[in-house]
Parts: structure tokens; C-alpha cells; sequence
């Protein structure tokens, strides 16, 4: 899995990658498709950006720009890594895991949040309307009663309310235990 130390330098690029994201969209999307493709299509670009840092093998999920097309797997984005040891591919990792919900109900970005806590990654990123601006307070909740969650595991929560982004980070300690990362 993906050490801690290359998280960290990694996380200030995908937020800035999301922030050009959010900035076009914010002029351009017209619904939720609209954002939600652009948002996809940015973490596409920025996984190719980032492919030295990342390591051999990593792929994307859904990868529309890829002249395979790359479908949806369980969430709406994936980074994998897959390697070639005996001749015959398979997959290793879940670098990243992304959900985007822009529901105005709290219990459907719940049940995406969800999703993003039964899946082993390093990177975990949620990307909310805060429409009810109780978002926040539900990750919260599900981080303290998920018990199997794994330590160093990172959740980049950013949430859209007021016309802006606002970014949240959460790095996993010990069961039901983060801290807040402010410097990312």
C-alpha cells in the first residue's frame, strides 16, 4: 500500500487538480452530469500528471479519454495499480477512491460515503454539496463507528456550499481516531 510520505505529497496536487476542476465547472456545468463528468475527466487528467509519482501499473476507473474506455468499478473513480509479475496481469491496489454525491439528502451522500469506507485505499476523497451543511457532521459520525478502518488512511472531504469549495482532511490514527490535517 501506498506509504504515508507519498500520500502526503500527493494530496496538495489533487486538491489543486480538483480546484481548476471546480473553478472551470463553476462557470460551465449546467447540473449535476455536467460537474460530475468534469470532476471524473479532471481526475483523469491529473492521474496521468502524476503517473511517475504514482508508480508503474496505475490505471483509472472510469477512463473515458482511454482508448480502452475503462468502465465504472463500485465507485465513481478509481486509481488501481496492476502489475504484470508472472506474465499475467492483476490487480494489487486501490491507490485512490472517489465519490461524488451532489444530492441535496444527507443520507445519499451517506450511503456514498459509505462505500468509501469499505474500500482499502490510502487516498479516499468525498465530494459533496453541503446543501443541509450537515455533511461534515455525518462523516464525523461514520468515521467514529467504522471500526475497521485502516491506519493512515486518508479521507479528503470537499464540500460545495456558498459557491466555494471547502476542503476537510482526515487521517486515520487508530479505530474510531483522525486527525485533522490542515497542511495539504
Amino acid at each position: 500500500m501506498m506509504a504515508i510520505a507519498d500520500v502526503e505529497k500527493i494530496l496538495p496536487k489533487i486538491r489543486k487538480g480538483l480546484e481548476e476542476a471546480f473553478e472551470i465547472l463553476q462557470e460551465k456545468a449546467n447540473g449535476n452530469g455536467d460537474w460530475t463528468r468534469g470532476v471524473l475527466n479532471a481526475m483523469n487528467r491529473l492521474a496521468e500528471k502524476l503517473s511517475a509519482e504514482l508508480g508503474k501499473g496505475i490505471q483509472v476507473c472510469p477512463n473515458k479519454m482511454s482508448p480502452k474506455g475503462a468502465g465504472e468499478w463500485l465507485l465513481d473513480l478509481i486509481w488501481y495499480r496492476m502489475t504484470d509479475d508472472d506474465g499475467d496481469e492483476h490487480l494489487r491496489e486501490i491507490v485512490l477512491a472517489m465519490e461524488s454525491e451532489w444530492s441535496h439528502y444527507t443520507w445519499d451522500v451517506k450511503y456514498d460515503f459509505e462505500k468509501l469506507l469499505v474500500v482499502r485505499s490510502p487516498i479516499k476523497i468525498l465530494i459533496a454539496e453541503n446543501y443541509h451543511g450537515d455533511v461534515l457532521s455525518m462523516v464525523e459520525g461514520e468515521l467514529k463507528s467504522y471500526a475497521d478502518s485502516t491506519i493512515g488512511e486518508t479521507y479528503l472531504i470537499a464540500l460545495y456550499e456558498d459557491g466555494k469549495f471547502n476542503y476537510n482532511c482526515y487521517r486515520i490514527t487508530a479505530p474510531h481516531q483522525w486527525e485533522v490535517l490542515t497542511n495539504f
